[in-house]
Formats: structure tokens, sequence, C-alpha cells
């Protein structure tokens, strides 16, 4: 066999294993982008009309933050979190407070700014469900406790986030219905993963070199676990992510190609169509957590006149808001560092501050 022949075999044979994973000129499986449902239907289409395609052994996974919803203030991440964490860890983190910021999460998780990123992704997941596809949510969040809420139950982030998706009419519950909510890993200690109604959390990762000890990689292979044992599941075939960061994607691409999976990875951009936070203004905010802590009232924040409510509480985009856009907002979740590379094993089981002033009101406070 010519020298020339040979090179051309172990071509081939890269593309072949890389194909899984990184979109071929004429191939579904891989990475794609889209600024738009419309746009990831398009590669939906494709997928359901290839010969190997079985809705019944294929999962859809979506991150929730810039991909199903886009928060708006730098309370829910979107803008300088950070700054915001530090100064609120001042004003609410007190030792005279500490038992109340169970409470003011639940005030400030329900009524800050949220909205679809994209108005079509209720029918589109609905779509996805509807062909049999499985579908779940997997998010770097967790389900804190948050104490008792305003009618004497106790209550989580999950209540909240589960209200949230029915009121956008999602519902990832759907073919779920025999699995029961559960931690994902039984040691005794916290932040650990756990599923409930279709939605993984995860928990955050520290930066990592390889997709192992990736924090989504691990709770949705504890989850795939956890699902066949638990139901009369077919064997997965195919692996469908969606996710407003590369990094992520990348990282679930090499999950399901070190396991035999098809893998279908979508970047979705569509909240770059959406306003940037404005610049962190340490006094506005300061004044918004000290109204929080006197009235448990949560105030908007800067750039809210961008936004509206509708009748039902939903929260929309106004239609003249495009000279405020900036393309270049960053994802809400921290950046994952992840080598795209080589499989890396199996895992262990064991192992502009006038655009909106604070509202006055009886509780006003002054800094």
């Amino acid at each position: 066999m010519s020298k020339k022949i040979c090179m051309l075999l172990a071509l081939s044979a890269i593309t072949i294993k890389a194909g899984n994973v990184i979109a071929g000129e004429n191939s579904v499986y891989g990475i794609h982008e889209a600024k738009s449902v419309d746009e990831m239907q398009k590669i939906i289409d494709r997928l359901t009309t290839t010969t190997e395609f079985d809705a019944k052994k294929t999962i859809g996974i979506f991150d929730e933050d810039n991909t199903l919803v886009y928060r708006y203030g730098p309370e829910v991440g979107n803008g300088d979190m950070k700054q915001w964490s530090q100064l609120a860890l001042k004003i609410l983190g007190s030792e005279k407070n500490k038992n109340s910021i169970g409470k003011w999460k639940q005030t400030y998780y329900r009524d800050h700014i949220k909205l679809l990123v994209d108005q079509k992704l209720p029918e589109f997941v609905r779509g996805l469900q509807d062909t049999g596809i499985r579908c779940a949510v997997l998010t770097s969040k967790l389900n804190e406790d948050l104490g008792i809420d305003t009618e004497g139950r106790r209550t989580s982030t999950h209540e909240i986030y589960d209200q949230e998706h029915k009121n956008f009419n999602l519902d990832f519950g759907i073919g779920w219905n025999n699995l029961p909510s559960t931690k994902l890993n039984r040691k005794s200690r916290g932040n650990l993963p756990d599923c409930i109604d279709g939605v993984i959390y995860a928990g955050k990762s520290q930066k990592v070199d390889t997709y192992r000890y990736h924090n989504k990689v691990i709770a949705l292979h504890k989850f795939l676990e956890y699902a066949k044992m638990n139901s009369k599941e077919q064997t997965l075939k195919t692996i469908i992510a969606i996710d407003d960061r590369l990094s992520e994607i990348k990282c679930l691409g090499e999950y399901a190609s070190d396991n035999n999976y098809h893998f279908i990875g979508i970047v979705f951009k569509g909240y770059e169509k959406l306003p940037r936070p404005l610049p962190f203004d340490e006094q506005y905010e300061r004044e918004r957590l000290l109204h929080l802590v006197q009235c448990n009232e949560w105030e908007l924040p800067q750039g809210a006149e961008l936004f509206y409510k509708d009748e039902n509480g939903i929260w929309y985009l106004k239609e003249n808001t495009t000279s405020f856009m900036d393309s270049t907002l960053q994802s809400s979740e921290s950046e994952t560092v992840c080598k795209f590379s080589k499989p890396q094993g199996k895992i262990d089981l064991n192992g502009d501050k006038s655009l909106y002033t604070l509202k006055q009101s009886p509780c006003e406070v002054t800094p």
C-alpha cells in the first residue's frame, strides 16, 4: 500500500473520530452556532431526517442563564456580579442579618428582571418533546434552601425557578414523570448536584484542565446513570446540548465522544440582541440593598426602563431599545477553562444612572 493511500486512510479515521464532536461539512453532528430559535430549528430538522435518528434515545440539554432566560442586573449575574456580591455581603451578611438572608434572596430572585432570550423558545422546547426527545435544564446554579416564605412554608431556589419556567410556558418535567427528584451524590456534604422536575443543578466549577472535572459533565453523567437505574430507559444514543458558552459545549462534546454518543452542540447567541447592563454604580446598589433590608422590597436596577412587565407579570424588552444595545455582552457564567483534545477516560461515580432612579416610597432609605 502506497504512503499516499495510508495517509489518506489515517486522515479519514481522524475525521470520523472528530466528526462526532466537530461538525463536518455535510454532517449535522458536531458544534454549531445559532443566533435565533429558527436557526436552531433548522439544525434539529436536519437531525430528524437522518436514518439513525431515534427520538426516544435522544436527550436535549439546555443551559439556563443567557440560553433560556436573560436576567438583567448585577444581582443576577449580568454586569459586575463580583463587586455587587462583595457589597451585598457587607450589607446583608452581618451577624444580625444572617437569619434574614434567605428571605431577602427570595425577594430579589422573584422580583428581578427576567425574560426569555427568544420568545420562540417555549415552542421550540415543546416541539422537541412532542417528537419524543426528553429535555432537561443543566445549570451551574445550586438548589439553595431559602428558609421560610411569606406563607410559612420552607422554600428553595428551585421553587422560584420552576415557577419562572411555568410562567414562560416551559415544562422540563415532561418525560421524566417517573423519575423521583434526588441528590445526585450520596456524600454528606454541601453543594451537591441534584435533579428536580427535569432540572439538573450542577453547581459552579473551578477552572479545570479536563472535561472530566467540569461541574456540568459530572452532574449530567450522574443524572444519566440515575435515570437509567430508576426507569425503563432505552439506551441513550444522541445528546443535543444548547448553551451560550462554547467552553461548556466543548466539555459536553468531549464527554459525549468518550462515551460513544452522537453529539450536537449548539452555541446559542440569542442573548446578544438584548441590552448590556450599565456600569456598576456602588452608591446606587448600596441604596437598593439598604431598601431591601428596611422594606424587603427589591428596587429595579439602572436601565430598567428598557423593559416592561405585562399584566401577568412577564417581562419583555421594549421595541425602541435598539440604540441601547451592545452585542458585546458577556455570559453571566464565569469562564471555564477546558482543553478540548484527546479523551480523558471514564468518570468515576464515586469519586447612565439618570436612566432610572429609585422610586420614592415610605421606606425610602439614605445610605
